[in-house]
């Protein structure tokens, strides 16, 4: 019994990291964080505002 009320406590405890990690990687939004500049070619964005044409 005590092997059962042990998973039942470690799954709870990984579903509540795995919630506080998906409330943490929400706010990692690269348009919202300060210092970044678009057009580095990291995030693969095609509407990148600041994305210049090599061909220019």
């Amino acid at each position: 019994m005590l092997t059962y009320l042990l998973v039942l406590i470690g799954l709870a405890l990984l579903c509540g990291c795995w919630a506080l990690f998906q409330l943490w990687l929400g706010k990692q939004d690269p348009d919202k964080a300060g210092g970044y500049k678009p057009g580095c070619g990291a995030c693969a964005r095609r509407d990148c505002p600041s994305q210049h044409d090599p061909a220019a």
